[in-house]
Formats: C-alpha cells, structure tokens, sequence
C-alpha cells in the first residue's frame, strides 16, 4: 500500500469536513511529498513563515544558529498584526494570555485584562488569620472584577468555579464570595466534576497550556488549612477597618488590558 497516498486521502477527508478553499503540500526533503490542492492560489499571508523557518534551518546548518537556544519574548519583540506570539508575555502572563487566545476561538474576540494584585494580597497576608486567606482574597478579587466590569458596561461577572472541587468552592464559601459585589455571578461549571471539566479543556485545546507550572498569586499564599465553612459575619469582621475601597480600585485601574482574537482593522 502506497503510505504517501494513504495520508493523502486522510488528509482530503478533514479537509472536506470544512467550508473554504483549502490545500496541503508536505515535502520531508527526502523524496517524499503528499499533495492535496497544492495548485491552488492564495494571499501569501502566514506563509512568509515558511521562508523565515527555511533561512533559519540553513543558518543552523552553517553553524551560526543554535535550534537548542532558548529565546525570551520581550516586550521590545512586540509587532502589529494577528497571531499568538503577538498575545504572549513572560511567566505567568505568557499562560494566562496563552488560555485567553485559545478559549477566544470559541468565545469570539474579548478583552483580558492582567491586574497587579501583590498589594492587596500581602495587605490579607500581614493583616488577616490565614484560615481566611483563601476567601479574603477572592472576595476582593471580586470586588476588583465589579470595578472593570462595570467600566466595560458587563452586567454580570463570570467564573470557572465548580461546587466544592477546591477549599473556596463550598457553598459557604461561594455565599461569602458573592456578598462582596452587588453584580449577578454566572457559574456554567458548577454542577460538572473535575473529570468532565478536563475533557471539556482537552476538547477545546486549553488543558495542557492550564496545567504549566508557575507560581501565581493562589499558590504562593494557599494556607495549610484554609476555612471551607467560613461565615460572612467573621469574614467582614477580618475585613472590617480595612481601606478597601481605594486600595483595589487601583489594582483595577492599573489593570493591562489586551485585546484577544480581534482582527487586525
């Protein structure tokens, strides 16, 4: 059986699943190549891709280009257009906007937006028994999250929360997260179990990129033992004499904003 015509055929078989003009042309530089309408015509595009990677191979060939070199994407590297590169940052930003871009597939265009939340954090760390720790901090990420959505005129805010999968998504906990703002909570994932969520997030190509290890600010600061059945009144209690108001709102408005999946006007 001829395996180049093999691949071929599985190959037109995707194609034909999709609406457009598409074409396919693979060449392993040994003598091997499968095409699947390789004379069709289009823009070149990403394409242009395929010349920089070439003059790149054949500056490794020469000796002057290492493939093993590890790269870091700077801000100075940003460029104008489309693509994923033009979304990604450095640590925990590079994941967070990694997660954006892929979900955006699915969702459409939207605006992320990357809070400095350190000062807020240690304040609860320094100030706060760290049995609360957990539902302090979400309740003034909330709080933070109400200040942004209103300002983009959302009329609700929304979370990846499932029912009682970590310590902060019991249901006393969840009362005590969603007295902190005034704005309807939407919770799309709060009767699936971690099993159907990860095969949701394998399914729409965001798992892997979910599971990168890094240190953010709910593992730096995760106490041993937080509170799974806090109650409101100790929590505002904890709270009480505390600045809030001013200290998140300018967390919110030094917030980055992105713009994700939008096409390039």
């Amino acid at each position: 059986m001829d395996k180049n015509m093999t691949l071929e055929k599985r190959i037109a078989a995707e194609l034909y699943c999709y609406q457009g003009k598409m074409s396919v042309f693979v060449d392993d530089l040994q003598g091997h190549t499968v095409e699947v309408g390789a004379d069709e015509e289009f823009e070149t595009a990403s394409t242009i891709k395929a010349f920089i990677l070439a003059a790149l191979y054949l500056q490794a060939q020469r000796g002057k280009a290492d493939l093993a070199e590890e790269i870091t994407y700077e801000q100075s590297q940003f460029v104008d257009g489309s693509g994923m590169l033009r979304a990604l940052g450095v640590g925990a930003k590079l994941k967070v906007k990694a997660l954006a871009q892929l979900t955006s597939i699915y969702t459409g265009s939207s605006n992320l937006f990357v809070v400095p939340y350190t000062k807020p954090q240690e304040y609860i760390r320094d100030n706060a028994p760290d049995v609360l720790f957990t539902v302090l901090m979400r309740r003034s990420m909330m709080r933070i999250a109400n200040i942004i959505a209103r300002k983009q005129g959302c009329e609700a805010l929304v979370t990846g929360e499932s029912l009682a999968q970590v310590a902060s998504q019991t249901v006393k906990a969840l009362q005590c997260t969603d007295a902190a703002q005034d704005l309807p909570i939407l919770r799309p994932l709060i009767g699936m179990d971690k099993t159907e969520i990860v095969e949701t997030a394998r399914h729409i190509n965001t798992f892997e990129t979910s599971i990168l290890p890094y240190e953010d600010c709910c593992t730096v600061f995760t106490p041993k033992h937080p509170r799974t059945r806090p109650v409101l009144k100790f929590v505002e209690l904890a709270e009480s004499g505390v600045e809030w108001e001013e200290m998140l709102r300018e967390a919110a408005d030094q917030a980055v904003m992105t713009k994700i999946g939008y096409a390039k006007e």
